[in-house]
This record gives C-alpha cells, sequence and structure tokens, in this order.
C-alpha cells in the first residue's frame, strides 16, 4: 500500500502478511516519508492491522523492528520473541545496546545509572524492551548531530538494534492493553 501528497510524492508505503497458520498479521516495512513523521500515519496502520487480526480471529501482530521502529513498536506494545532476545549472532539486539550504552558520555548518563540499565537489559523477559523504550533522560543524537534525543531512543534506533517482535494480544493482556492505549493517543493527538 502507497500513499502520495498532491505533488505525486510518496508519503507512506506498507504492507502487510496474513500468515493463516501462525494465526497472525505480519506488518511489513512502514516507510514514512521524514516529513510526514508524527502525523499519525503508522497508528493508523497499527489500528488497521489490529482490527483485521481480530477479525480474522487470529492471536496476534508481528513485525520486524528496524531503525525508527525498533522504538516505537516497543512503545505500541511489541517485544522481541524470546529468540530474537536471547540471539547471541545475528542481530544481537541487546549486545548493540549495551555496547551503546558503554560508550554513553559521564556527562549523559552516569555509572550507576549504566548499571541500572545493564541490568534491565540482561533480563529473560523480552519485555524489558519496554522498560528500555521508556528510560527517561536525554543523550547527545549520533545520527542528527547537535540535536539531543530520549535515552530510550537512542538505546533501541541509534544503536543499530534490529528485532522480530511480536504481539500476542490473546495471550499477552498487558501487551494488548500497551497496544490499545498507543492508538488512544491517536484520538488525542488529533484532537489538539
Amino acid at each position: 500500500m502507497e500513499g502520495f501528497d498532491g505533488e505525486g510524492r510518496r508519503v507512506v508505503k506498507a504492507g502487510r502478511s496474513i500468515e493463516f497458520d501462525l494465526k497472525q498479521v505480519h506488518l511489513n516495512k512502514l516507510e514514512i516519508a521524514r516529513a510526514h513523521r508524527n502525523k499519525l500515519y503508522g497508528r493508523l496502520m497499527l489500528r488497521n492491522a489490529y482490527s483485521l487480526a481480530l477479525a480474522l480471529r487470529f492471536e496476534k501482530l508481528a513485525l520486524t523492528a528496524i531503525d525508527y521502529g525498533s522504538y516505537v513498536w516497543a512503545q505500541a506494545g511489541f517485544y522481541p520473541t524470546l529468540r530474537a532476545w536471547q540471539a547471541t549472532a545475528n542481530g544481537r539486539l541487546r549486545d548493540a545496546m549495551l555496547g551503546y550504552i558503554e560508550q554513553l558520555p559521564e556527562k549523559d548518563v552516569d555509572w550507576q545509572r549504566k548499571a541500572d540499565i545493564y541490568e534491565v537489559v540482561q533480563s529473560d523477559d523480552p519485555r524489558a524492551i519496554w522498560a528500555i523504550a521508556g528510560l527517561h533522560g536525554t543523550v547527545d543524537s549520533r545520527l542528527e548531530p547537535g540535536e539531543r534525543v530520549k535515552l530510550g531512543w537512542a538505546l533501541l534506533v541509534e544503536s543499530g538494534a534490529t528485532w522480530e517482535g511480536e504481539l500476542p494480544f490473546k495471550a499477552d493482556r498487558i501487551a494488548e492493553r500497551r497496544l490499545l492505549a498507543y492508538p488512544r493517543k491517536l484520538t488525542k493527538a488529533a484532537a489538539s
């Protein structure tokens, strides 16, 4: 699916797969043009995918979180599959974050805070990614020199962390609540 602006420039490109054998809707790569980010297109796509999964009586949503998606999808309630979270090769989600933490300057994150973050990253529960995405504080951006970004964003996006994820809304009610709260923000943002 593609969406274009009045001048014919692509604003959004999105896809999804309906995986009947796994009873899931897989959100394929979502690309939103930089000038059109934060305009709620991703939330609309998510809401639509969830509605489709419910209509098909499926049990979960799945995706591959890349770039900005590593942060955004964690905020929406997705978390890495156990296999992705525990991987020690090819992807190394946690290794990417740990390496990034190590390089953060003391002025942004002191040693005690780093130790606390290490503990979260080392958790056996892949839902720990929610706590990582929610980390408070800002750090100097490596991708946008001269700008400060949220610490959670930096750990998930600027570290290069990529992960196979899922949101098993039938089996994990906490994940489902996060999912349902995320599109609600759509209504609040559209009203303002």
